[in-house]
């Protein structure tokens, strides 16, 4: 929570300044303050899909299906109709979180997009079911980030670099044997 915070005291001024805000309660998972911000702005349209998109997660009937699948289907059909240049790209880049489209995090958040951000929406977003376990999520997830590559913790950071190390010093000794 105190990044999310963070982040929004660095906001600039501006008309899209609530969806950003919205925005970043999502990427927390902070939801009630996400529709109270939507409400406060009288965008009553947006509380209530913000809403709908919750509460499957919450009481998911059918566990086998995600609960962002309806919001996917509705970005693929605004697509088709070449809509999203009607929708303002604040409201868009909205949209295309709620419906586990996770590219838009390095879009916006940019240097802030570290792994806790990453993985928290890779869980709550992209494709982790009700019956999935968390063993199975973070293998979707490794393999997901090598795309992506969001900021990594320190360590992990540090233990990659020693492995890449030894990799190549294994290379170069294979090499060397071999001549």
């Amino acid at each position: 929570e105190p990044k999310i915070e963070r982040d929004l005291e660095s906001l600039k001024s501006n008309a899209d300044l609530t969806l950003d805000k919205i925005f970043l309660y999502l990427t927390g998972n902070q939801w009630a303050r996400a529709v109270e911000a939507a409400q406060s702005c009288k965008d009553l349209r947006l509380a209530q899909l913000l809403l709908q998109q919750q509460l499957p997660r919450q009481e998911l009937r059918r566990p086998e299906i995600a609960a962002n699948d309806p919001m996917k289907k509705q970005l693929q059909l605004w697509r088709d109709k070449k809509c999203p240049n009607l929708i303002g790209p604040s409201r868009w880049v909205l949209y295309r979180l709620l419906g586990g489209e996770l590219d838009v995090l390095q879009e916006v958040l940019g240097d802030q997009y570290d792994w806790q951000r990453s993985f928290g929406c890779f869980l709550w977003y992209k494709s982790c079911k009700p019956c999935q376990s968390i063993c199975e999520c973070l293998q979707e997830y490794e393999s997901w980030a090598e795309h992506f590559k969001p900021t990594w913790p320190p360590y992990v950071q540090a233990f990659s670099k020693i492995a890449e190390a030894e990799i190549h010093m294994k290379e170069s000794g294979a090499d060397a044997d071999e001549a």
